[in-house]
């Protein structure tokens, strides 16, 4: 099973300043397209839901949306998704 888990904006916005991304978005839908996954895993809240529901459908991808948690820690998300 191939799972993508989209970056914080913390990440994100630190990968961007390791490499300047032309469009992000497209960059993003590119690696979709080119990982194929099966589930789209994104936190609660996220501004570009949309653009990643879009992008799970076109790849016949399952979109979850975890609920964002104060204090994030591997065990918390591994409870909340089921694993512990």
């Amino acid at each position: 099973m191939v799972v993508l888990i989209y970056f914080t904006t913390a990440m994100s916005d630190f990968l961007k300043k390791q490499k300047p991304l032309m469009n992000p978005h497209q960059e993003y839908y590119d690696l979709v397209v080119r990982v194929h996954p099966q589930i789209i895993a994104i936190t609660g809240g996220d501004p570009l839901e949309s653009n990643k529901r879009e992008q799970a459908a076109n790849a016949d991808a399952q979109l979850v949306v975890i609920p964002k948690i104060p204090t994030p820690s591997t065990s918390q998300l591994a409870k909340l998704l089921g694993l512990e």
